[in-house]
């Protein structure tokens, strides 16, 4: 009898992503593992997401896994909402607001949400991030907000 468990939804998940990649990989040019070209990593990429996916569909069919239960609705409004504010943020308000923008959103999606925990490790990720990108690479992208 056929029960749609979490691996199951998983392995459909994967296995929707990886043919999605596939396919837009394949208007960019594949080349070799020798000379590889645009498409190459995105097409490898997606392949690997497809095999993950069999396995996990194997596997929810060989086990005994949860079934699924219900879905919450608010990190599926949350994370791409932090994707969206990130976007939004990152040219007027600089790198840093952005960032901890976007990870208090995210992190705000889960249960167990704690401000004190999660504005120390926005701050730490943030500024590590803006030191390494604005710093240590040199991207022309700004700290803070032009004041």
């Amino acid at each position: 009898m056929f029960r749609f468990n979490q691996d199951n939804a998983a392995g459909a998940l994967f296995g929707l992503f990886g043919t999605v990649i596939i396919v837009l990989s394949q208007q960019y040019p594949l080349g070799t593992m020798r000379q590889m070209k645009a498409g190459y990593v995105p097409t490898v990429l997606g392949a690997m997401l497809i095999v993950i996916a069999v396995v996990l569909v194997i596997r929810g069919f060989s086990s005994t896994s949860e079934p699924m239960g219900r879905w919450a609705l608010r990190p599926w409004l949350l994370v791409p909402s932090s994707i969206l504010a990130f976007s939004l943020l990152v040219q007027t308000g600089g790198l840093v607001l952005a960032g901890v923008a976007c990870m208090l959103l995210a992190a705000a999606s889960g249960l167990e949400f704690r401000w004190r925990e999660q504005i120390i490790l926005a701050t730490l990720v943030t500024g590590s991030a803006a030191m390494l990108f604005i710093k240590a690479l040199g991207l022309p992208m700004t700290f803070f907000p032009a004041i």
